[in-house]
């Protein structure tokens, strides 16, 4: 073999090698779905059942990040066309139904829930899943429920590498329910930004700008926007500490200023805000560890219409000035 065809085999071998590099990280996490929706279509099969439904993936603590509602619609898809002589119910029925009946208001189905869907939707059994991130891959739990008894019929774990899509997804949460309303990073686009998160309580849309460290001090800054009649909204104000926030070392920090519209307290702010109109609002917090690269969680303790309620964000990125 010559010098020059030898050139060509090595150009062509990394060539190889390059494109298998950049595709490992898609191709592992379809390899995966794939290889759990055969397995979960084969196990359905067995029992008998005619009619399933797949709901929403959720963290650990019953929330739904975009990652969890993408892996669903995935397996969902995967499942329908298993040809294995069941249907799957469209789940945009499925997620309307869960929310008339509120049977889902803390993102996770409960035993109960399950029955009581499979009762009002004539579903037989319900596929489940629980992701964890994981080092450097996200770790996969899926579950099999009959709705009749609420067992499980089948689990299945699995792994997912963690890319940089993966990540932007798992770090996106949707709001649930309506005392805990959690983060919905969708990149919303607005004259004054980027929303990064946006929680709605008591007909009050809040929606997170950014928070950003100088020093040891992290400000939130915010919209606040008033659905419903005018009325007056108090907020930052309570005890123990009142608003707060915790880095993801799980430090906790209470609130030291709070701004809304042009007032500015170290406690707590009170004003009339007008139907329909965005205002400005900020919250600081003081000592906050300089290696603190998220916020956890936010927590804004609020009152109106003498109804005390709180916003909850969380996984924030910490900008830096």
């Amino acid at each position: 073999m010559n010098t020059k065809v030898k050139r060509q085999i090595f150009a062509l071998s990394g060539i190889l090698l390059l494109i298998s590099i950049v595709s490992t990280g898609y191709s592992n996490y379809e390899d995966e779905i794939n290889k759990l929706s055969v397995q979960m279509a084969d196990k359905i099969a067995s029992t008998g059942k005619k009619k399933i439904a797949v709901v929403d993936f959720t963290d650990l603590e019953g929330q739904v990040t975009l990652l969890g509602r993408f892996l669903a619609e995935e397996f969902s898809a995967a499942l329908a066309s298993s040809g294995k002589g069941f249907s799957v119910i469209d789940r945009t029925r499925i997620k309307t139904l869960l929310k008339e009946h509120k049977l889902a208001e803390k993102g996770f189905i409960d035993p109960k829930s399950a029955k009581e869907l499979g009762r009002i939707a004539g579903v037989e059994a319900l596929v489940t899943g629980v992701i964890t991130s994981f080092g450097e891959s996200v770790r996969l739990s899926i579950k099999i429920l009959d709705t009749e008894t609420a067992e499980v019929i089948e689990s299945k774990r699995g792994n997912i590498p963690k890319t940089s899509a993966i990540t932007e997804l798992l770090t996106k949460n949707i709001a649930i329910g309506s005392r805990s309303v959690n983060i919905v990073q969708d990149n919303l686009k607005r004259k004054t930004g980027v929303t990064i998160g946006v929680g709605e309580e008591q007909d009050f849309v809040f929606e997170l700008l950014e928070c950003k460290i100088s020093g040891q001090k992290v400000t939130c800054s915010l919209l606040v926007t008033n659905k419903g009649q005018e009325r007056v909204l108090r907020l930052g104000y309570g005890s123990n500490p009142g608003s707060k926030i915790f880095d993801n070392y799980g430090n906790q920090y209470p609130l030291s200023e709070i701004q809304l519209a042009n007032k500015t307290d170290r406690r707590d702010v009170k004003i009339l805000l007008i139907s329909g109109i965005p205002t400005k609002s900020s919250l600081s917090f003081e000592g906050v560890s300089s290696q603190a690269t998220m916020i956890a969680l936010l927590e804004i303790e609020a009152n109106s219409s003498d109804k005390d309620f709180f916003v909850k964000l969380r996984n924030i990125p910490i900008t830096r000035k």
